[in-house]
């Protein structure tokens, strides 16, 4: 079996983060740099976190409108009801899963602020949301899968004036945890970082207990262990979202929610994994190339190259006709040795329990029939052939039989 995700931590990374992270403290320097040469950066523990110390820097009046697409991580609605504002969901467009001009134009006026998300590592079209809303709102770029995607030759988290980004699980170049808030309007840099000194850095239980997380966890996703762990009550479960919805959006609401540091154990690792992320990018990139070209089917969608930028391949999302068939195709993709996951199925369900009533056709279309296919930076080339051949094989009709009696996966 294929996993959905690369396998992120091992022993030495977690024995790494104990002896670097835990025992010695905080780390110096910045390994940022060179991404963000000319900003401001602050490290906290989780991109949601950032999103949360964002929105209290604006200083923008309690209640305020922020608006979010509705296709994206419900973590960044709790954030939102957790800095004392109010999510108004946003359509997206189903070429790209961009935000949708013509609902951003509808709601600009009532606005405060707008969450412009990269979904999937795809760089959002930034100067048209700036157009669209005029001068007034402010937009805040998530850049949390779009590490080293660019926009007009720019890397994504420099655009905006305001920037968060994630590494947590399943994010390009995770340590394991944390995120960061990137200021590129020095204007801006006094009132975060006022915020940013106050805030208390994790305990030490807590970084080693997270270090056992990332490391259980992380075993899962060798390719034995996961292909024993499918054929268990535990691949039934893996595509429901944890925690409670309703349960997160009372946490917010009433403060039970706060915003801490990055954790020395993910400090420790971050440099390296950035440095490794460059050349993971380029091979994601050649990978897909290589699902595109033997999977390409009329069922199946997947968004073309941008043309403002460059596409980091964080994650590889495919479109469906409807809901049954995505579900078909993917127990077919399993049958092939090919595991694939429902990205963000639960957001319209979710954001109900945030103020959600109805108006986002497209994205309650994309939550019901997207999935994403494996592409880590750990698959081989002989991999990418196998999936983009299951692909092509379980989306066209005259070979859908051979998913049936034909495993796809090759010898490892």
């Amino acid at each position: 079996m294929i996993p959905r995700w690369g396998r992120e931590y091992s022993t030495r990374d977690a024995l790494k983060a104990l002896r670097t992270g835990w025992l010695n403290g905080p780390a110096s320097g910045t390994p940022w740099g060179e991404l963000w040469p000319e900003a401001d950066v602050f490290p906290v523990r989780s991109g949601r976190e950032g999103l949360c110390l964002i929105l209290q820097a604006l200083r923008m009046p309690r209640g305020a409108r922020v608006g979010v697409p509705l296709f994206c991580c419900r973590f960044l609605f709790e954030a939102v009801i957790a800095a004392g504002h109010h999510p108004i969901f946003l359509d997206i467009n189903l070429e790209n899963y961009l935000l949708d001009l013509e609902s951003l134009h509808r709601h600009r006026r009532s606005l405060a602020a707008v969450v412009a998300v990269h979904p999937f590592g795809y760089p959002e079209d930034l100067d048209a949301v700036r157009q669209c809303l005029g001068p007034g709102p402010a937009v805040i770029e998530d850049f949390a899968a779009g590490l080293l995607s660019e926009y007009h030759g720019r890397p994504l988290g420099s655009i905006a004036p305001l920037a968060f980004g994630s590494f947590g699980i399943h994010k390009p170049a995770t340590p394991g945890g944390g995120g960061l808030v990137v200021v590129n309007d020095r204007a801006r840099s006094a009132a975060v970082q006022e915020l940013w000194r106050g805030l208390p850095e994790p305990s030490r239980w807590n970084q080693a207990l997270h270090v056992a997380r990332c490391w259980t966890r992380s075993q899962a996703y060798r390719p034995s262990v996961y292909s024993f762990m499918m054929a268990t009550p535990w691949a039934r479960r893996r595509d429901s979202a944890g925690g409670d919805p309703a349960e997160d959006a009372k946490r917010a609401a009433t403060g039970r929610w706060r915003v801490e540091r990055m954790r020395d154990v993910d400090a420790a690792l971050l440099p390296q994994r950035l440095s490794r992320e460059r050349e993971a990018a380029r091979w994601r990139c050649a990978l897909a190339a290589i699902v595109r070209e033997r999977g390409a089917t009329s069922e199946a969608f997947i968004p073309a190259d941008p043309v403002w930028g460059s596409w980091n391949y964080a994650m590889l999302p495919v479109r469906f006709p409807n809901r049954q068939e995505r579900d078909q195709v993917r127990a077919r993709l399993r049958a092939c040795g090919v595991d694939s996951h429902k990205m963000w199925e639960d957001c319209p369900t979710a954001a109900r329990h945030f103020g959600y009533n109805q108006g986002c056709p497209n994205a309650e279309q994309a939550a019901a029939t997207v999935c994403t296919l494996p592409l880590h930076a750990q698959l081989t080339r002989a991999d990418a052939e196998c999936i983009g051949d299951a692909l092509g094989k379980c989306t066209d009709s005259k070979s859908r039989n051979a998913c049936k009696n034909e495993s796809h996966v090759p010898a490892r």
